[in-house]
């Protein structure tokens, strides 16, 4: 057990960071931080932008929020979209300002961040403990087979498969060039540089993989990387009003795209499947007009995830790893249109185990999603590798495993 830094306080303090730039970053702090306040042993914080798109996923929770800035969601996009590094160095420094002040203000015993590199170096400079979520396919001992091209300039204009060779060639180049704002920062401050991009993901004292081996598996990990699990977290919003009325004679398809999918692909994938036998379950996202969708869509803005997964026969998505491990959760296959590498790295895997398809996002034409559509409705080895994983996910607890690592950092008691 570490030396607390405040060793007058009643409980430890704990603070989690979220760079909410998707969904994911935040939920994933949500789900972790509720668990440690069910403890009752600790006071947590958590810092995020405040966004009103994702104010949803606080509901039920008590803990205490911290309003900071953030990179906006368009503009992280728009530098995914043209595969430039995620944040440049001015706003990593203005950042870096942000969490020191944080920090000095309640001298937390335990900070916790997702996607905020930043931490690399606040959290360093002020010699407070420090967990890393990721995914194990960020990890230096990912154990991965290569990384696959994302949609980028290049990509739409060559294609993939003239692209990704080269890719691979210069990926070196490529990681110390993502990696380079976080550097930058660093050496500002006297700190060391980090050797390429998946050092900079996990420069942390402890890194926690919101995983299962088998979705991302890695060579043996040093004693300070652990995976957790899959995180469960469904949207709390209510059933639609139309989810007694579904055909029940009919096998459902559900289809969300996230917040970081392609929006503009949901006309082209109802349409192509407005004539298929089956009823379409459609998160919106509010990027569609429902008035405007075919007769066996049942659309709204936002739906229950877990619940239209359990009830379908397949999932359509952006390949983004708490969707995946989310329908894997129910032993459903996968139909992934990733666009960026975080996706295509996530439904690689899924579709080398056989419980999923995968369609590139530039590729994906209402007519390509129909055809595997149907070969993935059409054959049930999909289901049963995808109940294979299921076993898997279902073997972890990303709850009680969090619980544990925090209780053997800074004290506190284990959830009964």
């Amino acid at each position: 057990m570490s030396e607390k830094n405040n060793p007058g306080q009643a409980r430890p303090r704990i603070v989690f960071f979220s760079e909410a730039v998707t969904l994911a970053h935040l939920v994933r702090p949500v789900f972790l931080a509720t668990a440690l306040q069910k403890t009752e042993n600790y006071d947590i914080f958590l810092a995020s932008p405040a966004d009103k798109r994702y104010e949803f996923c606080f509901t039920g929770t008590n803990f205490k929020r911290i309003d900071i800035t953030s990179t906006t969601f368009e503009r992280f996009m728009k530098r995914v979209d043209a595969g430039a590094p995620l944040f440049d160095a001015k706003t990593l420094d203005q950042q870096v300002q942000e969490d020191l002040a944080i920090i000095d203000n309640l001298k937390p015993d335990l900070i916790v961040g997702d996607q905020r590199l930043s931490l690399s170096v606040s959290a360093t400079l002020r010699k407070t403990p420090y967990i890393a979520i990721s995914n194990a396919y960020w990890s230096p001992y990912s154990a991965r087979r290569r990384f696959p091209i994302p949609d980028i300039p290049v990509t739409r204009l060559l294609g993939a498969r003239l692209c990704q060779p080269v890719f691979e060639a210069i990926w070196p180049l490529v990681s110390h060039i993502h990696a380079w704002p976080v550097n930058h920062v660093r050496k500002k401050y006297g700190l060391p540089t980090l050797d390429g991009w998946l050092k900079v993901y996990t420069d942390a004292n402890h890194v926690v993989y919101a995983d299962v081996p088998t979705l991302a598996p890695t060579v043996p990990l040093p004693p300070n990387h652990h995976y957790l699990g899959t995180i469960p977290w469904s949207p709390p919003v209510a059933l639609p009003a139309w989810w007694d009325t579904i055909n029940p004679g009919k096998p459902c398809i559900y289809i969300s795209l996230g917040s970081s999918g392609k929006a503009q692909l949901l006309p082209g994938i109802t349409n192509a499947l407005a004539d298929i036998d089956a009823n379409l379950l459609v998160a919106t996202a509010g990027h569609i007009d429902p008035n405007t969708l075919p007769g066996n869509v049942f659309a709204a803005e936002y739906l229950p995830g877990a619940e239209c997964t359990a009830k379908s026969e397949l999932v359509i998505c952006n390949g983004g790893s708490p969707t995946v491990q989310q329908i894997l959760r129910e032993g459903k296959p996968v139909l992934g249109i990733p666009a960026n590498m975080d996706q295509y790295l996530a439904m690689e895997e899924v579709c080398h185990l056989g419980a999923g398809l995968l369609i590139r996002s530039v590729e994906a034409t209402g007519a390509r999603v129909r055809e595997q559509v149907v070969k993935l409705l059409g054959s049930g080895s999909y289901r049963s590798a995808a109940e294979q994983v299921r076993t898997e996910i279902k073997g972890m607890d990303a709850e009680t495993s969090f619980c544990e690592l925090v209780g053997q950092l800074v004290g506190g008691t284990e959830p009964a």
